[in-house]
């Protein structure tokens, strides 16, 4: 059995509600996923002249890849769990769709 089999055999177990996993809201749909909040240097994401440090707030989601229907493109509108966020990044890695969020703010 290779690596990547025995990671497809083990996603269910880290996104156990009972180890890793929370159920989460996005846009009306509920997913078992694992959620980490933090910050990072976003610096030349969304404009490649900026020459300082920028860091925002970032969520990032792990999500078994085939339960995901939409596709989550970068600057994408989200609600998840009922606050408004933009897609910063998403990436499948091997049957884990990684999602990168950012808050925005209501005016």
């Amino acid at each position: 059995m290779s690596f990547k089999e025995m990671i497809a055999e083990e996603l269910d177990i880290f996104l156990d509600l009972d180890e890793f996993g929370e159920e989460i809201n996005i846009d009306g749909t509920t997913f078992t996923a694992i959620k980490s909040t933090g910050t990072e240097d976003i610096t030349g994401a969304y404009d490649e002249e900026l020459k300082e440090g920028v860091y925002k707030k970032v969520t990032t989601l792990y999500i078994k890849t085939s339960d995901i229907q939409d596709i989550y493109e970068q600057g994408k509108k989200v609600e998840l769990d009922g606050l408004p966020y933009t897609v910063y990044s998403s990436d499948d890695q091997d049957g884990i769709t990684e999602i990168k969020l950012q808050e925005h703010a209501v005016w």
